[in-house]
């Protein structure tokens, strides 16, 4: 069992060491490249030998497991062994050298990979990407040439030859992607284009992007053969799919930037081909490595992540990076600004908001001012004489985020009650560094509170000191502001603040996912409910069972949780659905939907897409539902290329509202599915959850009309 389980890894390891020169990790794609390499079959035979005694070392080495389906290891032995069946001279050097130097090609570059991508991992955080494969790509191309030798110059025999007329354009563009796998003909780039298509239609557009820049500048300087063309085109394709889709998200600000960095490649390319070209020795991948490198690494160092949104979360996959940014990220929290949690605990109201009318304006404009009130709308007790009759006064600051405390001032005195201190403005104060130069600032606080020091390191919630009246502080208050600095008075950022609730009225309240808090609103961190797993009854193996009704017909309905080896929790049901799903920070999220839509666990997931829960409160919220809840996945994939250039075209949205009793927690909830601002399905419905045995029954309407009706069987 062991073998034949080690054979099929080793099979998919093969496949993958294909796919993933295009971004891929489909067996298909694999399949259909190997392929296209047989098209000149001396070429595609070397390549698949280079790969296998790539991936053979690398477990021999123990780099990887025999168990592993990855091909991280042996992709650049395939692109080194491609070119060297490509280019090895037979007429010039006996047959019987070729074994031996493919051998030492191969492990060669293995090695240079796993060495080249430790060092630049380690210290860089980024991929060595192709770069291995170029480096001993061009030792071999001098090696052959140092013994006498020449390159190839004739393309040989094919096994499958057409002679299609073709115009320029096409002809070239089908060549190009065929020279990625060292197959520089129509039927091996028709073939890879189809490997593209299937993998990417973004990535299929912006190859066209990439290679059609190309194509314009041969155009103009007509005095390139094609032979010469092809390399430059090849690392103007790659370049362009991996900054519009891979490492970046895939939106027009990352096109823009595709178009810059393809342009850069250009000149990159046909740089180092006029270096290398008395020696007709090709650029290979450098192109392509050093611009990829100079624009996604450049770009991770600015202070924000705003866009085009580099990719940090390791799917490098045009659609696959653009469906986790609207499932979690853009879902989540906005993009590309500062995220900070509240800095106490309890409910407070905010008396000053960014660009209030007081203090916080020109450079200081973002910032609030917190104080806690009662019922009657008062900030003290008593006659509000005295420090200790305002509510705040004393209350606990928490650390809104992780980092070094850089800044500490303690030592000035409280003001009386209205009066200010107009010398020292902050007053008592704590500044902490959390990311390059962003700082978070906590004010007026009471002297002698302060429990951080300087240089300490502190992790989100940690306890800094004492709400005071110290500074400039009329009564007792905290301020909070996020800044470009350690320094006091450095200039303000635009921040949001996540996971709170607002409370609307007597216990009513709304949970604000992420937002910009304005002045009189009434907001509570949303404590995590470390119970909320146990009462929706979704831990590792829990099981549900229940009678569902879908349009009148009746059938009994399994469900059981499951954890994958990544962590990833699901649901799935008798009739092969999956629901993957989190409860994380005291609120459940689904995340995506795969099978049939006449389910319990189909109206599940649209009528609780997410769920914050408070206990003993009433609590409503809003929510953008993943796109894979409402199509299948051959209907999202196209949604999501089209949302690639037009991102309002589809959109989901509902509103939900939970009333928490002793026993149940019930559940109303409205979802609108639209196509450019134009509703064109309404999903509502209710459910019940019973805290001790969870989902109890649930009823979901499609267009007002009942669809869904589920009675959980004890």
């Amino acid at each position: 069992m062991t073998i034949h389980k080690n054979i099929k890894a080793f099979a998919d390891a093969t496949l993958n060491c294909y796919s993933i020169i295009l971004f891929s990790n489909e067996r298909i794609v694999g399949l259909i490249l190997i392929i296209a390499t047989m098209i000149e079959p001396i070429t595609g035979v070397t390549g698949l030998l280079g790969a296998l005694i790539g991936l053979a070392f690398s477990r021999i080495f123990r780099f990887e497991g025999w168990d592993s389906p990855s091909g991280l290891a042996g992709f650049n032995s395939l692109l080194v062994s491609l070119g060297f069946g490509y280019f090895f001279p037979f007429e010039q050097f006996s047959v019987f050298l070729f074994l031996p130097l493919l051998i030492i090609a191969s492990v060669l570059t293995l090695l240079t990979y796993m060495t080249l991508n430790s060092i630049i991992s380690r210290y860089l955080n980024f991929p060595s990407m192709s770069l291995s494969f170029s480096i001993v790509a061009i030792f071999l191309c001098f090696f052959y040439l140092r013994l006498g030798g020449t390159l190839l110059g004739e393309v040989r025999s094919l096994l499958v030859s057409v002679n299609w007329e073709v115009a320029r354009y096409p002809e070239l563009y089908f060549k190009s992607l065929g020279s990625i796998f060292f197959q520089p003909n129509i039927v091996a780039g028709l073939l890879v284009s189809i490997a593209l298509l299937f993998t990417s239609r973004i990535g299929f557009v912006l190859s066209l992007v990439g290679y059609t820049l190309s194509y314009l500048f041969m155009t103009v300087f007509n005095n390139f053969p094609t032979g010469e063309i092809l390399f430059p085109s090849l690392n103007l394709i790659l370049i362009s799919i991996a900054i519009g889709g891979v490492f970046f998200i895939p939106s027009w600000s990352s096109y823009l930037i595709a178009l810059v960095a393809a342009i850069t490649g250009l000149i990159i390319a046909f740089s180092f081909q006029t270096m290398l070209y008395n020696f007709d020795v090709p650029p290979f991948a450098f192109p392509y490595c050093i611009t990829i490198f100079i624009y996604v690494y450049a770009m991770r160092l600015r202070l924000l992540n705003s866009k085009p949104y580099v990719v940090d979360f390791g799917i490098f996959h045009p659609e696959g990076n653009l469906e986790y940014y609207y499932t979690r990220i853009d879902r989540f929290y906005q993009t590309g600004t500062s995220q900070f949690f509240l800095p106490f605990s309890g409910e407070w109201a905010i008396t000053q908001g960014n660009d209030g009318d007081h203090t916080h304006q020109q450079q200081w404009r973002f910032a609030w001012d917190f104080e806690i009130y009662d019922k009657d709308q008062s900030n003290h007790r008593n006659e509000g004489q005295h420090l200790s009759d305002f509510y705040c006064y004393g209350k606990p600051v928490l650390a809104s985020a992780t980092g070094y405390v850089v800044k500490v001032l303690d030592g000035i005195p409280d003001n009386p009650v209205h009066q200010i201190n107009t010398t020292d403005n902050w007053g008592n104060y704590v500044i902490i560094q959390h990311w390059g130069t962003i700082c978070s600032m906590y004010g007026h606080f009471k002297p002698g509170s302060i429990a951080v020091r300087q240089g300490e390191y502190i992790t989100k919630g940690t306890r800094l000191g004492a709400v005071g009246n110290s500074g400039r502080s009329e009564v007792p208050h905290l301020h909070f502001n996020i800044q470009l600095g350690p320094e006091a008075g450095s200039p303000t950022l635009k921040a949001y603040l996540v996971n709170f609730k607002q409370k609307i009225e007597n216990d009513q309240y709304t949970f604000i996912p992420y937002s910009i808090p304005k002045q009189d609103d009434v907001i509570s961190p949303l404590l995590p409910e470390s119970t909320l797993q146990d009462i929706l009854h979704l831990k590792v193996k829990d099981e549900y069972h229940f009678k569902t009704k879908y349009n009148g017909l009746e059938k009994d309905e399994d469900w059981i949780v499951e954890v994958d080896l990544m962590g990833n929790l699901s649901l799935k049901n008798n009739f092969g659905a999956i629901l993957y799903f989190s409860v994380y920070e005291g609120i459940f999220n689904c995340f995506s939907y795969i099978g049939k839509r006449n389910s319990a666990l189909f109206a599940f997931s649209v009528l609780l897409s997410r769920l914050p829960y408070l206990k003993d409160k009433d609590i409503t919220w809003t929510d953008k539902p993943p796109l894979s809840i409402f199509f299948p996945p051959y209907k999202e994939k196209s949604i999501l290329f089209l949302k690639a250039f037009m991102p309002k075209l589809f959109s989901a949205t509902s509103s939900h509202k939970a009333v928490d009793t002793n026993a149940k927690i019930h559940i109303e909830s409205n979802t609108d599915v639209s196509f450019m601002k134009n509703k064109t399905r309404n999903y509502t419905g209710e459910l019940i959850i019973d805290k001790e045995m969870g989902l109890e029954k649930l009823q979901m309407c499609l267009n007002n009309k009942v669809c869904i009706e589920v009675e959980r069987i004890d």
